[in-house]
């Protein structure tokens, strides 16, 4: 405030010195042209009297009174004929002066009558101001001239210009004192109100003081009320923090917040120990100095380029962890959340092991009670009840056995993708005849078919699994349009394939009973059926809700998708399937 109070002063003086300055040098000029001009009027009443004189008395009277005339007039006394000559001079031997016909002076007089000139003369060797007037003596035209020393006139003019001077300068530092007391006195209520501010700013208490301009009161008050909500809001913060801190803290999960230039600003206890980082981390550290795996690194330049993502990563020692680290970007850096997803893998391995297990376990006994029924169908002849109780063990035991093989399909998938290599296949021939062999069926005689298929459907696929994957699809449809219908007709099911780059798109559409709102999200789960009448219809085909999550792994599995596009009067799926580029059959004819 004192250097701001400082630099105004000085400006404020300095530009009076300059406005006074300038001030002083006109006046100084005005001054000047004022003494010359009062000085030229009086010699010129001077040189009037003179020439009066001579006119009445002669100019030998002049001469005789020269010195006494020279006294009174304090000047140079000079008399000239028509022609230039000087006939008389107070100063110099008339004789030895040039002829001055040519001096300004001079020549004006004879024009005019009078006539004045300020310049410097060489035979007194000094400045001098002339002053001339004509009159006449004996009847003919003379000239007389005065001329004033400029020494005097300076002197005068000194003595002037030195009193305006002192004037000016008393002026002036009554000025600046006036202007330093303004500015302490505007400034001292600014400087309390900086006062508190600073304090404030310090985390002290603090309220701005009472004003007496209006102005600065609105001011204060202004900055008291600001100051009370950023108190407030500073307060709310902080609680905040404090409730975030401990969340975090508490959270069994990572948590890594990097700034834009990839400094660590938080990195909690539980990412340590995930990381197995055995080190303190400090604030402000750079994060490639930390963190131990490439995989990360990988991820956080593709997080600064783009959305958010994530990896999974396997960390062999000790406990063999299995981590999901997630990236997302703030806007003023990178957030990263470290998940530890050992023990879902374990259990989930460990239902997969079951899941086989038991599926390898029950193919044995299934086997066994096939064979059994099927040897006692053959051994009690004609007796009709005996043979539908048979029958319907048989029947249970394909579908226990479909089941069986199914979850083994399922656990499998769940592993990996089939190592089995890809190979070419004409999608619109193997949907045309999988919908072949569906309408062929005793289930199918009266649901109308209708397709549309675009030629030369090339895709890359392993030909087994497709064919799973689409017929569940289709048998869906044939099942839930024959559960609505039974044996009357009315049921529909369109099928079409088209080309929408880079995908062929499959749509498979029935009129069945449809798919609800509260299912439809779960459609695709295992063991998740669209309703509770869409599991086991009159004609004893119901599934276990195994179809569609296998088909859903299997065209995830070659790159393509599956969807549910409506759930209610009816069910319409969209099939994805990426479609063979000509450079892509040329590799892998390779």
């Amino acid at each position: 405030m004192d250097r701001l109070k400082n630099q105004l002063i000085i400006i404020f003086a300095l530009a009076t010195v300059i406005a006074f300055s300038v001030s002083w040098i006109m006046l100084s000029n005005v001054l000047k042209r004022s003494i010359i001009q009062e000085s030229t009027h009086e010699i010129t009443t001077q040189t009037l009297s003179l020439g009066e004189f001579v006119k009445q008395n002669g100019l030998d009277s002049l001469e005789h009174d020269l010195d006494t005339w020279k006294g009174i007039i304090g000047g140079r006394i000079t008399a000239i004929a028509p022609d230039g000559k000087v006939i008389l001079d107070s100063e110099v031997d008339p004789s030895k002066l040039d002829n001055h016909a040519d001096r300004p002076e001079i020549r004006q007089a004879f024009e005019s009558g009078e006539g004045s000139a300020l310049r410097y003369s060489r035979s007194i060797n000094r400045d001098l101001l002339y002053v001339a007037h004509i009159t006449t003596v004996d009847g003919g035209p003379l000239v007389i001239r005065v001329a004033y020393p400029l020494e005097t006139l300076h002197v005068a003019f000194i003595q002037a210009r030195h009193r305006l001077l002192a004037y000016v300068i008393i002026v002036l530092t009554l000025v600046i004192l006036l202007a330093f007391w303004a500015v302490r006195r505007f400034f001292r209520p600014l400087e309390k109100i900086i006062d508190v501010a600073c304090r404030i700013s310090n985390g002290e208490e603090g309220h701005f003081p009472l004003m007496k301009n209006r102005e600065l009161q609105k001011l204060s008050n202004a900055l008291d009320t600001m100051s009370t909500s950023l108190r407030t809001a500073m307060e709310e913060l902080h609680k905040d923090r404090n409730v975030l801190h401990r969340i975090v803290t508490s959270m069994p999960i990572g948590v890594i917040l990097l700034d834009e230039a990839l400094k660590v600003r938080y990195f909690n206890q539980v990412a340590l120990a995930l990381l197995q980082i055995s080190f303190r981390v400090e604030e402000g550290v750079y994060v490639e100095r930390i963190l131990p795996y490439a995989d990360m690194f990988s991820l956080i330049d593709k997080v600064k380029q783009g959305p958010e993502s994530s990896i999974y990563l396997q960390i062999p020692e000790k406990d063999k962890k299995y981590l999901r680290i997630d990236a997302i970007p703030t806007g003023a850096g990178i957030l990263m959340v470290v998940t530890d997803l050992s023990d879902e893998r374990r259990l989930e391995e460990a239902r997969r092991h079951f899941v086989i297990d038991a599926s390898h376990e029950l193919q044995t006994p299934l086997t066994t009670i096939r064979v059994t029924a099927e040897y006692l169908l053959d051994e009690i002849g004609e007796d009709p009840e005996k043979a539908r109780y048979l029958k319907s063990i048989i029947l249970q035991q394909e579908r226990m056995t479909k089941l069986v093989d199914d979850l083994l399909l399922l656990s499998k998938m769940e592993f990996g993708p089939d190592p089995k290599k890809k190979e070419e296949c004409e999608l619109d021939l193997l949907v045309s005849a999988l919908v072949d062999e569906a309408s062929g069926t005793n289930y199918a005689e009266n649901i109308s078919f209708t397709s549309y298929f675009e030629e030369h459907a090339l895709v890359s696929c392993r030909i087994e699994e497709l064919t799973r994957a689409i017929s569940n699809v289709i048998d869906n449809a044939v099942k839930y349009v024959r559960e609505k219908f039974g044996n009357e007709r009315g049921g529909k099911i369109d099928i079409t394939l088209s080309r929408k780059e880079p995908f062929w798109i499959l749509v498979v559409s029935d009129n069945g009973v449809g798919i609800t709102e509260e299912s439809a999200p779960k459609i695709f789960e295992r063991f998740q059926r669209g309703d509770s009448h869409r599991a086991r219809g009159e004609w004893g085909k119901g599934g276990y809700g195994l179809g569609l999550a296998i088909a859903k792994r299997i065209f995830e599995g070659h790159g393509g998708s599956i969807e549910l596009l409506s759930g209610s009067g009816g069910a319409t799926f969209e099939i994805q399937m990426p479609i063979l580029k000509k450079e892509e059959k040329h590799e892998s004819e390779e």
